[in-house]
């Protein structure tokens, strides 16, 4: 095969998977995880990155105590972003095939539902109702600094010289 055939094979290539990843991102974009709750008390949208993106209740949800919907609304969108998540890997599988290694560690760290119910279980502020948070709270605020003394840290960029002039690059 000539260099010129076999660049413009490799141009032709690369063209192929840029137009893949274009679509891939596209349709990540787009991708949404809905779960409504067993009672219908709940549902939740979210998209690909977990974040909400709706919330509605049904009529199911005004015969719940606070903490039960709270517990039903963790649960709900924690199911909602599991499915958000295995939307959003289905969406790379044009990119990435459905047997790569990149596709295996995607899917990896996807959880299932079980996993994610469990946390929902879990108490809420160390078990400190609102009286003992705020005393805590107070304690804390009379021995720490106040923000005039605490010491500033330095932050670094990378970009910029001992002048503190940042590159233009």
């Amino acid at each position: 095969m000539e260099p010129e055939e076999l660049l413009a094979d490799y141009r032709a290539r690369v063209a192929g998977i840029a137009e893949r990843a274009r679509a891939a991102r596209a349709r990540i974009a787009t991708v949404r995880g809905t779960a409504t709750s067993s009672d219908g008390a709940v549902t939740v949208s979210v998209n690909v990155q977990g974040a909400f993106e709706d919330l509605s209740f049904g009529t199911a949800a005004e015969s719940l105590a606070l903490p039960e919907l709270a517990a039903t609304i963790l649960r709900t969108s924690r199911t909602a972003r599991v499915r958000a998540a295995t939307a959003g890997a289905d969406a790379l599988v044009p990119l990435i095939g459905t047997d790569s290694a990149a596709m295996s560690l995607v899917r990896a760290n996807i959880p299932d539902d079980t996993s994610l119910d469990e946390a929902v279980d879990r108490p809420g502020r160390d078990d400190l109702n609102e009286e003992e948070s705020e005393r805590v709270r107070d304690a804390s605020d009379a021995t720490a600094p106040s923000p005039s003394t605490r010491p500033r840290p330095h932050l670094v960029d990378d970009d910029e010289d001992e002048t503190g002039y940042t590159r233009g690059d």
